[in-house]
């Protein structure tokens, strides 16, 4: 706002001291190039002002965020869906292949962990089973054991 008073006040001086030098001129060619000096000298002194109030003016940009953090928000997001999508379609698959052999389970749970070097194993298998196939306990282990190496833990609802 400091800026934009001083680009005032200057245009006021100089507007003033312009009006009163031509006034003390006589008519013909030096009035003429006067008038061209003083047009070229009220331009200058809007500028100058002008530049140091543009100078001023720092937006505040800690509201936003640079290129980098919005690649890693974006990676970051896009790393949990792709693990959340395989979390699903290993939980089906796993349900699928106990529909193929006959046994309904009404559903299946996986958790994964990072097994470092960028990588993810599957932590634990539980599989959902109604008390109507609780008998057949060790074919399920047996069958999500050799689909997937990993031992589930089958509970029954």
């Amino acid at each position: 706002m400091d800026g934009l008073m001083s680009v005032a006040a200057a245009i006021c001086g100089c507007s003033v001291i312009c009006a009163l030098v031509q006034n003390f001129v006589s008519d013909g060619g030096t009035k003429k190039l006067l008038s061209m000096v003083m047009g070229a000298f009220m331009v200058c002194s809007m500028l100058a002002p002008l530049g140091s109030a543009i100078s001023g003016i720092k937006p505040d940009l800690s509201n936003y965020y640079s290129i980098k953090e919005l690649s890693a928000s974006a990676d970051e997001l896009c790393d949990k869906k792709a693990l959340s999508l395989a979390k699903q379609n290993l939980e089906q698959t796993a349900l699928d292949i106990l529909a193929q052999n006959g046994i309904r389970a009404t559903g299946a749970e996986i958790i994964f962990a990072d097994s470092g070097n960028n990588s993810i194993i599957i932590s634990s298998l539980c599989i959902y089973i109604n008390k109507d196939s609780a008998a057949q306990t060790d074919r399920i282990t047996e069958l999500i054991e050799n689909s997937f190496a990993v031992v589930p833990s089958i509970i029954t609802e």
